[in-house]
């Protein structure tokens, strides 16, 4: 767990997207080598980590909860009171300090890299970590194409770069200090993306006060990536590359009477097409799929943080459902052909 750290009270923060969450690689079972106070693996630290390590502890035994978590928090090789402490600390400083937000890239096979950018007046914060990278190399990390450190891999494929910039003279790199949502950041030949944030303005001063909060209602995440919105043309949306990462992704709304019809094409299994939707209403979601020529796309819906809610099942001739969304909440809908046969799907949506 990275050590505390003091920052200035008055800070741009760069906000990013949260990314499909999965369970980590086999080899670092027990701890969450990207984000260690982390223990339930939903990247993201909340009070029930704490508790799920004193739950652990109590119970002396978690083979009987059907999951795995992360409660080695301080990769010691074992499970003790002072993990606990180390969430506890990590979440005291998030209260007062407010940390940064970070994004979690996917690259190649089982490869996954967490960047974390914090910009402020007169300094910069950087950290990057990897997961099922090459073992034992040293690897470029770019921003725009412009490399800003390197970051060295164990062997079992870890590896982490932390530069802290702009104190003791030490000066911070323009691509730093003007990087956007649309900034590329790349770790060697393996991850590759871009830091998506929010619709409004990426780059802003924490003690702002925003009275357009039309977006901060309760409860929601309408904020949360996705890429311009997709005007339907006759109650029809059609495909825009690139949208093969929920960065990416096509924004799409509902007409007035709660229906639109998404049509594309997935020309293989590894060819993913993602569309965000913010529900205009709670209620239930009616989603049915079918196929203009070729095989027939799989569906799969989660949520802003990447639970799986819906997901068709082609093989087994599965492709409608429902499901319940919620007002303000963003949905992300995945299309991809079951196999590597093109599919030229048309999905009917109706709320």
């Amino acid at each position: 767990m990275p050590r505390p750290r003091k920052r200035p009270s008055h800070r741009h923060r760069l906000r990013a997207e949260r990314l499909e969450s999965r369970t980590l690689l086999a080899g670092d079972l027990g701890h969450n080598f990207l984000l260690p106070a982390d223990v339930d693996g939903n990247d993201d630290v909340q009070p029930r980590d704490a508790l799920a390590v004193i739950n652990l502890l109590s119970a002396g035994d978690d083979s009987k909860s059907g999951r795995q978590w992360f409660a080695d928090v301080n990769d010691d090789g074992i499970a003790s009171p002072s993990d606990a402490l180390r969430v506890i600390n990590e979440l005291a400083l998030r209260q007062h300090s407010q940390p940064p937000l970070a994004m979690v890239l996917d690259g190649n096979g089982e490869t996954r890299v967490r960047v974390e950018l914090e910009v402020g007046q007169q300094d910069a914060e950087l950290e990057v970590r990897m997961i099922g990278g090459p073992a034992g190399e040293t690897l470029d990390v770019s921003i725009d194409g412009q490399v800003i450190g390197q970051l060295q891999t164990n062997d079992r494929g870890q590896g982490r770069l932390e530069l802290e910039l702009g104190r003791h003279g030490t000066p911070i790199p323009d691509v730093i200090r003007n990087a956007t949502p649309q900034s590329v950041v790349s770790v060697g030949d393996h991850v590759q993306g871009v830091l998506a944030g929010s619709d409004d303005d990426s780059v802003r001063d924490d003690n702002s006060q925003d009275d357009n909060s039309q977006d901060d209602n309760s409860g929601s995440d309408s904020n949360t990536g996705g890429g311009p919105v997709m005007p339907p043309t006759g109650g029809v949306v059609m495909e825009a590359e690139p949208n093969n990462k929920q960065a990416f992704a096509n924004t799409i709304t509902l007409q007035a009477d709660g229906t639109l019809r998404i049509e594309g094409v997935s020309t293989s299994k590894d060819d993913k097409d993602f569309f965000r939707l913010i529900a205009p209403t709670s209620g239930i979601l009616k989603i049915e799929v079918s196929t203009d020529g070729g095989g027939l796309a799989q569906v799969e819906v989660t949520d802003a943080g990447g639970v799986e809610l819906f997901e068709t099942q082609p093989n087994d001739g599965i492709h409608s459902g429902s499901l319940t969304v919620v007002e303000g909440q963003s949905y992300f809908i995945r299309l991809r052909a079951k196999d590597d046969t093109a599919a030229a799907y048309v999905v009917s949506l109706e709320l």
